[in-house]
């Protein structure tokens, strides 16, 4: 008996230590971590960007090719022997400067043999009016002295043009392009003798579809484009000149033309590829949202006043600096356009995939000043 008592005491003693023991044993840190992460995944932070309901203008962004506004191909008017060639490809000229000399010994025989002819032809226009010229009526043979005169003027008109395309100049200020005769070669009336483009007054031709078409501002004729490389910098300035006129029946896109004057120390040259800021429209009732804050899907991501996640559907207006205008959800349009409304969405900057709507997240404003709407109207 009193062996069983002995043995039951010390079972619940046993036990006891055990209890103690396991209620002693510090809490795994491993569960400790994925409890803390489970907490905090309920509210995760996420940058938010503050963007304000009101009138902005956009921009229209579209590339193109700069082009000379005056290139041409040079040739000959006359034949002749190449004799002296003064300007090579690449190299500046300057409007009327010689540029090909050709063998001019047969036109200068041309041209003196006009100035004969035209000389005999007055003295001829003298014989026959002394002779018939106090009769009433003009006698045909004063008529026909009369023609030979302004025949033999034209001829001479003729010889000097030929002998002055002897020489060959530079038609406008540029650079030789490319040169495609050489000294001892004959060539013929008609063949080509240089290339040359106008590298100061330059040109674009911007191609925009219906849309871009559309948000073009209403009054867009000479209003500034701005020019810039695909790094960001700007490189020029262009007028918009003309643009509009017809629709390309291949790619049905409107066509604007840009022109500008290129400056002495400009770097900009035809043949780059540059990209082109049109003006837009103002558009009123509108949002400037990051181009980050805009999903794949279309959707437009925002924390509510209860900090929970909700969504739009963009329907984008145009684009501003890396910046998007959109039209301001129901959320936040304003039942008056032209009341004084701050109404303003908090804009995620960066949506997730996994984002579901009445999700709670810790908003953290954006501290970055290109995100903001600096250049609202």
């Amino acid at each position: 008996m009193t062996s069983k008592r002995w043995l039951i005491g010390s079972i619940s003693v046993f036990g006891l230590v055990v209890m103690l023991l396991f209620l002693m044993e510090p809490a795994d840190p491993v569960l400790e971590l994925h409890e803390q992460a489970g907490s905090l995944s309920q509210h995760p932070p996420i940058t938010v960007v503050e963007s304000h309901v009101g009138t902005y203008t956009g921009e229209i962004i579209s590339y193109a090719e700069v082009k000379p506004l005056w290139s041409a191909s040079i040739k000959a008017h006359v034949r002749g022997e190449v004799k002296d060639v003064k300007a090579f490809a690449g190299q500046v000229v300057k409007k009327g400067q010689l540029i090909i000399q050709l063998d001019d010994m047969a036109y200068q025989t041309q041209l003196a043999e006009s100035y004969q002819a035209l000389a005999e032809a007055k003295v001829s226009v003298l014989e026959e009016t002394s002779r018939f010229g106090q009769q009433k009526r003009s006698h045909p043979r004063v008529e026909a002295a009369k023609l030979r005169l302004k025949a033999a003027s034209a001829r001479l008109k003729q010889a000097q043009k030929s002998l002055d395309y002897t020489q060959v100049v530079a038609p406008f200020d540029g650079i030789l392009v490319e040169r495609q005769v050489s000294i001892g070669q004959t060539i013929e009336v008609g063949e080509p003798l240089f290339s040359i483009i106008n590298n100061r007054k330059l040109q674009m031709t911007v191609n925009l579809n219906e849309k871009q078409w559309q948000q073009l501002d209403d009054d867009w004729k000479n209003k500034t484009a701005i020019l810039k490389r695909t790094d960001g910098s700007e490189v020029a300035q262009a007028k918009i000149k003309r643009g509009g006129g017809y629709v390309l029946s291949d790619t049905r896109q409107y066509q604007v033309f840009l022109e500008w004057q290129a400056k002495d120390n400009s770097t900009v040259l035809p043949g780059e590829f540059l990209q082109v800021h049109l003006p837009a429209k103002q558009f009123e009732n509108s949002l400037i949202i990051p181009e980050s804050a805009l999903a794949q899907t279309g959707k437009v991501w925002f924390v509510d006043q209860s900090n929970t996640l909700q969504f739009f559907l963009a329907e984008e207006l145009s684009q501003l600096n890396k910046q998007i205008v959109l039209r301001a959800p129901q959320q936040v349009s304003p039942s008056n356009p032209n009341s004084a409304d701050t109404s303003s969405l908090s804009i995620v900057k960066h949506p997730m995939a996994n984002f579901l709507v009445g999700e709670r997240v810790s908003p953290e404003q954006d501290t970055n000043k290109e995100s903001g709407n600096a250049l609202a109207d």
